[in-house]
């Protein structure tokens, strides 16, 4: 895949990116839940309130209950967005997938559900889709410069067009200016460089 080819640096670099993009979409649409567990003090005074407070997570029970609100709110983007989520914590990819996609349907805009299914087809090896993913976030975000960096990855380690690669991460570099992010652009598009001379060979 993308590391293929890739300084140690780069590949470090990429993962850092990476691991902050799903964090970043979990977080822009409210997916990140998080269970509170409550119990009373020992000599605290036993009130209606606090006797049962303690909760244990049922993951299934949650899904089943997301998958009846969504049937009921088809059109509700958060409730999916959750779901989506739901159904990547259960394993279930496929479902996860196809949530994301209904959420694009119905708000093409949504940054983060599209951010996600480019990643997702592009290391599924679908560049043909997550080209197209590419392409509509950049026509809501045209300076958006992570999105041109993995855009450049689609192009070049998945559909071998190196040169359009190359000028994805020029664009990378122009937008960034200076920081340590430049360097990395420079050692891909270098890498990409020495691939594309060899292809014309």
């Amino acid at each position: 895949m993308a590391y293929k080819g890739m300084s140690l640096r780069a590949k470090r670099k990429r993962q850092q990116k990476i691991v902050f993009w799903f964090l970043t979409i979990a977080l822009s649409v409210g997916l990140i839940g998080s269970s509170v567990m409550w119990s009373a003090g020992d000599g605290g005074t036993k009130t209606p309130d606090n006797k049962n407070q303690q909760q244990s997570y049922n993951p299934e029970q949650e899904l089943n209950e997301l998958e009846k609100s969504a049937k009921s709110s088809p059109q509700d983007v958060d409730v999916l967005g959750k779901l989506a989520l739901a159904y990547e914590q259960n394993n279930m990819p496929e479902q996860a997938l196809r949530t994301y996609e209904k959420i694009v349907a119905i708000d093409p805009k949504n940054i983060e559900a599209a951010t996600f299914l480019m990643k997702k087809y592009y290391y599924a090896g679908g560049y043909d889709e997550a080209e197209k993913y590419a392409k509509q976030l950049l026509a809501l975000e045209p300076d958006n410069q992570d999105v041109h960096y993995f855009y450049g990855f689609i192009l070049a380690d998945g559909k071998k067009n190196y040169r359009a690669g190359i000028a994805q991460l020029e664009e990378c570099v122009r937008l960034a200016k200076t920081g340590p992010d430049v360097q990395v652009y420079k050692e891909t598009i270098k890498d990409w460089q020495s691939k594309l001379e060899q292809k014309q060979q």
